[in-house]
């Protein structure tokens, strides 16, 4: 059999995307567009709580306690990548729900009064939802499309860069609203150890690469 010589070549590592989170002008725009799109109450939660995009798709209804304002964090939706299916040479792949790799991860959160409130209307919309959809998944999700699953990552993704458009403001991943959170109370004077804690980092340099990175990317715009 002759060998493919293209498998020996070693493919360049993609190169890591810096973080760019938005400024608090931007971060308004992109919350006023934000009220106006499907999933208002996601945005402003994944803001609110510096959440993974997975972590906010995989909050449930049990992980909120409206009484002691907080939200549990434990597990996050996830696209598995499966075997190609050998008729259509696509690789096969499932939403999953999966727990979080790191001990440290999973905890509870305070939320914001105003991000719990909203939550109380985003529950009544979803119920609302359900009575009118022909079926529905009996899962216990806070966000989910209008048959009650789980939304696919990408579809999150793709809504960004439509909220961005409405916004008027630059290109902003989902990611960004991450680190933004943790730029925001940094200048603000919340010490490091509270920062960290609320992103769950294991380890504190992890949560200073974190911040130094967004107020460099910050910085740089600003020049």
């Amino acid at each position: 059999m002759r060998s493919n010589p293209v498998d020996i070549v070693r493919p360049p590592k993609q190169r890591k995307q810096e973080a760019t989170p938005p400024s608090l002008d931007e971060a308004a725009a992109l919350m006023a567009a934000a009220w106006r799109d499907k999933w208002p109450c996601l945005w402003l939660i994944i803001l609110a709580l510096g959440l993974h995009r997975g972590e906010a798709l995989g909050l449930r209804w049990a992980d909120v306690d409206s009484d002691n304002q907080t939200i549990r964090v434990e597990v996050a939706i996830q696209r598995q990548r499966g075997d190609v299916d050998e008729a259509t040479g696509r690789r096969k792949g499932r939403l999953v729900s999966k727990d979080l790799k790191i001990e440290g991860s999973v905890k509870t959160l305070p939320v914001p009064a105003s991000a719990m409130a909203e939550l109380k209307e985003w529950r009544k919309a979803q119920r609302a939802m359900r009575v009118q959809a022909p079926v529905w998944l009996a899962v216990d999700l806070v966000f989910t499309t209008t048959l009650g699953t789980a939304i696919e990552p990408r579809n999150v993704n793709r809504q960004c860069v439509i909220v961005c458009r409405e916004a008027g403001t630059r290109a902003i991943r989902v990611h960004d609203l991450r680190h933004a959170w943790a730029t925001y109370l940094l200048e603000r004077g919340i010490n490091l150890k509270t920062i960290q804690a609320g992103l769950r980092h294991t380890q504190l340099s992890t949560t200073q690469r974190y911040v130094q990175t967004s107020k460099s990317c910050r910085a740089k715009r600003l020049t």
